[in-house]
């Protein structure tokens, strides 16, 4: 069992102790979702192929919660956003734009990559990143960047 696998089991023994349903469900889900990825990939995880799954979570639960605001069903909605904070909590610290920015530039320049081709671009850079950057706050960077 590798860090973040441990800080997750960590946490359910927690909320169990504080009866925190939420935080246990939320937590519950997660493990889940990752049990599910390694009997898929007949191996276990990495933490950085977890931080991917939580990630994918945040983003569905994001929508989830536009969608029941937009429903005008605040009362769930609110809920909805408790379990992405909860989910946030899991992941790394995210880098601060100017952080972003500096680094695409350093390494455009150092691989000398032209923003000809934005895909190969993105492609280069999410693999620089190895997933310490969600995929659309690289995006809006780099189209920042290109303009």
């Amino acid at each position: 069992m590798n860090n973040l696998n441990q800080t997750i089991q960590q946490m359910m023994v927690q909320a169990m102790k504080d009866r925190d349903r939420l935080k246990l469900d939320v937590l519950r889900f997660v493990r889940s979702q990752i049990k599910n990825q390694e009997i898929d990939k007949q191996k276990p995880l990495d933490n950085k192929e977890i931080v991917k799954i939580i990630r994918n979570l945040v983003k569905k639960q994001k929508e989830e919660v536009v969608f029941l605001r937009q429903a005008g069903r605040t009362d769930q909605a609110d809920q909805e956003s408790q379990k992405t904070k909860i989910l946030k909590s899991l992941l790394p610290p995210e880098m601060k734009p100017e952080e972003i920015t500096a680094e695409i530039r350093r390494v455009v320049s150092k691989e000398q990559l032209t923003n000809q081709n934005f895909g190969r671009l993105m492609a280069r850079l999410i693999t620089h990143f190895n997933g310490r950057v969600a995929g659309d706050a690289l995006a809006s960077a780099l189209k920042q960047l290109i303009k």
